[in-house]
């Protein structure tokens, strides 16, 4: 008997960012961290920003994507996640994430408006979880 599979699914609003036959996946929601195997009961809830880790049939290790918040739905082995943004561990641009948090960390010495300040360290956070997440997978590929 063939072991049973996920079949995972991360769209954001702009693509269709993964879609693959997985054995297990831990996604962060807004109440904790979750890990859904074949077979768990039908499931939507509601997602947290944070690491959503994955492991495709024959690999030893883990995959990685961050994402910013959304929704999942588990139905049938068919699990959709819609992201509200999302990047993978592979594609994050070191370099650029770098130069981001230097600015953001520039703009938060600076006198701002409490909406402008607001975004400036939503954003510093985003690229320091991106940072994170680049070195632990780069950490673990080589």
């Amino acid at each position: 008997m063939s072991k049973q599979l996920i079949h995972l699914q991360v769209v954001t609003p702009e693509e269709t960012l993964l879609e693959t036959k997985v054995i297990e996946v831990s996604v962060p929601t807004v109440d904790g961290e979750i890990t859904l195997l074949p077979g768990h009961i039908n499931l939507i809830t509601e997602l947290a920003e944070g690491e959503l880790r994955y492991r495709v049939p024959g690999s030893q290790e883990d995959e990685y994507l961050l994402i910013f918040g959304g929704v999942l739905s588990f139905h049938r082995e068919q699990l959709m996640i819609v992201a509200k943004s999302a990047v993978r561990a592979q594609d994050i641009d070191v370099a650029r994430a770098e130069a981001a948090k230097k600015e953001a960390e520039e703009m938060l010495s600076k006198k701002l408006e409490n909406v402008q300040f607001a975004q400036v360290k939503a954003s510093l956070r985003r690229v320091m979880m991106e940072l994170e997440l680049a070195k632990k997978y780069r950490k673990i590929k080589h």
